[in-house]
């Protein structure tokens, strides 16, 4: 019988790949897509030396192995023996078996010491991307500023439909203006991806996360954090519903659409985007805490007397200061 050099079948030795760093930064990064994302890490010198040793690691590592795929190893070579019509000989399929598991055993401890570096180097790699998060943020925020600046300066051709755009001639305005839109959504995939692989403080308000100045761009946002409306204080039944301007889940939460985040931001020039830091983020939501602090809930924190009516008050956010008993509380007038 002719001895058959033993050899590890495709479904033993070569199937799909495994996840790239399956939980490192840099297995999000690859699942984000994110080009802003690639391009901002790439400042970051520690973080691409680490990463070009951790792909050349990866790259090194033997096909995927599996002993438990061995006892179908065993009985294909068995089976193609007997459907050769070659007589079994016992003692060569036996040794096949063993240097076919000393095969898979000796690449198995390859791979393990390839794994265990692998391992020491992903956490290198996601102390690199901590120690250069500033440094990231600020890229994505300044990208993020430039592509809204200048998709404003071509919003004209926003909402045209493509008739309108090619008899007036404006295709090469309008796809830029279609590319400066898929520009915007994949920083916000960028964003979202640092946000889930780092640390980031609880979001007490979430339209900061998205812009930098909301409480300056809605006039009435600190009223409608503490009751979602403006009350009148002569009667503290009667309430004023007010809404944020910009895109909202039914909820009252800021809308997921990226699509209508961009509309929104090219259609209001006081509105300005950013990328937050963890860092700017925690700083600027304590401060917007202490703004809205200052407004005190009627019902569950005092009583407010009725006063008479005032031809240039009707609605008005609540007071600051706690007043002292039986003074009179000052209601500062809404513009």
């Amino acid at each position: 019988m002719t001895k058959q050099t033993p050899q590890l079948a495709a479904d033993v030795a070569e199937p799909k790949r495994r996840p790239i760093l399956s939980g490192s930064s840099l297995s999000v990064i690859h699942r984000s897509g994110s080009r802003a994302l690639r391009t901002a890490l790439e400042t970051l010198p520690t973080w691409v030396a680490v990463r070009d040793q951790l792909l050349a690691l990866e790259a090194m590592r033997p096909a995927y192995v599996n002993r438990a795929s061995l006892d179908e190893e065993l009985t294909a070579y068995v089976r193609g023996l007997i459907d050769r019509g070659e007589v079994l000989d016992v003692d060569a399929a036996a040794q096949h078996f063993r240097d076919l598991r000393a095969t898979v055993e000796a690449l198995l401890d390859v791979d393990r010491a390839a794994v265990l570096a692998i391992e020491m180097l992903s956490q290198e790699l996601d102390e690199a991307l901590r120690g250069g998060q500033a440094q990231v943020y600020a890229s994505l925020s300044a990208e993020l500023a430039t592509v809204v600046d200048e998709a404003r300066a071509v919003s004209d051709v926003a909402g045209l439909d493509p008739t309108t755009v090619l008899t007036r001639g404006l295709g090469d305005t309008w796809q830029r203006y279609d590319d400066l839109r898929v520009r915007f959504i994949d920083i916000r995939s960028a964003q979202t991806s640092m946000q889930q692989q780092l640390s980031f403080p609880d979001v007490l308000y979430p339209e900061l996360t998205r812009l930098a100045n909301p409480a300056d761009v809605f006039e009435h946002w600190r009223a409608w954090k503490v009751d979602g409306a403006l009350v009148n204080p002569h009667d503290l039944n009667d309430r004023r519903p007010v809404a944020p301007p910009w895109p909202t889940e039914p909820t009252g939460t800021p809308a997921r659409d990226h699509d209508a985040w961009f509309s929104w931001l090219v259609r209001t020039p006081a509105a300005k985007a950013w990328v937050p830091s963890a860092k700017q983020f925690d700083v600027e939501q304590t401060r917007l805490r202490e703004y809205v602090s200052d407004l005190i809930p009627y019902q569950s924190r005092f009583k407010v007397e009725p006063q008479p009516p005032d031809d240039t008050t009707e609605y008005a956010e609540r007071p600051a200061e706690a007043q002292p008993a039986g003074r009179a509380r000052k209601i500062r007038q809404l513009g």
